[in-house]
């Protein structure tokens, strides 16, 4: 089914991602954190495994829905098992949240109303030995999988650079009162990866022009933030559809040829 090509390109970004090293192993801790672990964590689960039976066919079985319990199960039992204070927790969470977003980018790829150019797919068990399923070329997955955890940051950051040369950006450079973000505080978290998505950037950014930027009963100011967060808006609209496009090199039979 088309799905596994998104799967395979969803889980290697996962694995890719810096906040990824917990989950690249099964849990491992003394004596008493592992009799812990048992007691609490019914349904062990670690990324490389979820890799493993999606290369080894045991997918082909459960279809995906054992594709997303064994994946949500990673991040579930780590929180799960970790307080909210403690940073793998913040990790799991972090993970899930990206996983979710992507999982649901791969699906509004492959499940578009049936009009003769996308795919109409099922939870069910894919059919043993169909050998009319699309080819998954790993190689290509794994390159733009790669390619794309390495360079949404850099797009983000562009993205942000062009904001700053608005000729009103200087107001929004800095933090003031009645502002809870500014332009550069969200440069110095892309800087030290603060942001585990590109939607938390994006948050952050829409952030800095909510409250009309601070301006109270400066009308000027609120207008100014209304056209640079629609500028913004319209500069992240083209960068989502140009991530989705890639993906969508990588999921077979997702439709479409070629365009943009």
């Amino acid at each position: 089914s088309g799905w596994k090509g998104g799967a395979l390109a969803v889980l290697q970004m996962l694995q890719e991602h810096e906040s990824a090293w917990p989950f690249m192993q099964p849990f491992a801790g003394t004596e008493e954190e592992m009799k812990r672990n048992t007691a609490i964590v019914k349904r062990p689960m670690d990324l490389p495994t979820c890799m493993e039976r999606m290369a080894n066919g045991t997918y082909v079985r459960g279809g995906r829905k054992d594709f997303l319990r064994d994946v949500r199960s990673v991040f579930h039992n780590a929180m799960l098992f970790h307080g909210k204070d403690d940073q793998r927790y913040i990790m799991a969470l972090e993970l899930s949240d990206m996983f979710e977003e992507e999982w649901a980018a791969v699906m509004s790829l492959i499940e578009r109303p049936r009009d003769g150019d996308g795919m109409d797919i099922d939870d069910a068990p894919d059919e043993v030995g169909d050998l009319d399923a699309p080819k998954v070329d790993l190689a290509e997955v794994n390159a733009v999988a790669r390619s794309s955890a390495a360079s949404w940051r850099q797009d983000c950051e562009q993205c942000l650079e062009r904001l700053k040369q608005h000729p009103s950006s200087w107001a929004f450079l800095d933090s003031i009162q009645g502002r809870g973000m500014d332009l550069n505080t969200v440069h110095k978290n892309l800087e030290s990866r603060t942001y585990a998505t590109q939607d938390l950037f994006a948050d952050d950014v829409r952030a800095v022009f909510a409250s009309g930027g601070g301006s109270g009963e400066d009308g000027d100011m609120a207008r100014i933030a209304e056209s640079m967060l629609k500028e913004f808006e319209q500069d992240w609209a083209t960068l989502k559809t140009r991530w989705s496009t890639e993906l969508r090199r990588v999921v077979p039979g997702s439709g479409g040829g070629g365009g943009g």
